[in-house]
């Protein structure tokens, strides 16, 4: 995003974070990130992580 900054246009920045841990990026999270993108007015403030597992803690 910062790159984009100084651009003479100023285009969307959307921004993912995928494959952590090792996870693989197929074509299925791709597609998932691509209709997010598609189905969003404007981007996000912050970044979308895909494929994370919920974690959660006690019972």
């Amino acid at each position: 995003r910062a790159a984009m900054c100084n651009a003479p246009v100023h285009a969307p920045v959307f921004g993912y974070i995928a494959g952590i841990g090792g996870r693989d990026v197929t074509p299925e999270v791709l597609e998932e990130i691509y209709w997010k993108t598609k189905n969003s007015a404007a981007p996000e403030r912050e970044s979308i992580w895909i494929g994370l597992q919920e974690v959660r803690h006690g019972s």
